[in-house]
């Protein structure tokens, strides 16, 4: 089963948990996952499951696989809850 996740539940988890540590809430950069949580919530409206578009999303929007993995499971971690 995919969980259904809108493009602004999925931005203000990554705002919250910020797993890039940007600093975003610091700053009130609440906007700083917003492209990446539309491109995740794209994903999984094609029927990804959340760690999977969660990995799509993420190896697009960071480059290393340090980053990309670290990322994606905090947040896979946050949004499964």
């Amino acid at each position: 089963m995919n969980i259904q996740l809108t493009a602004d539940q999925i931005s203000r988890a990554s705002f919250e948990n910020d797993p890039m540590n940007t600093c975003c809430k610091e700053n009130d950069c609440v906007d700083e996952y917003d492209r990446i949580a539309a491109d995740v919530a794209e994903y999984l409206e094609t029927g990804a499951t959340l760690k999977d578009a969660l990995a799509e999303a993420t190896t697009n929007g960071f480059t290393t696989a340090r980053i990309f993995q670290r990322a994606s499971q905090s947040l896979n971690r946050r949004l499964a809850g």
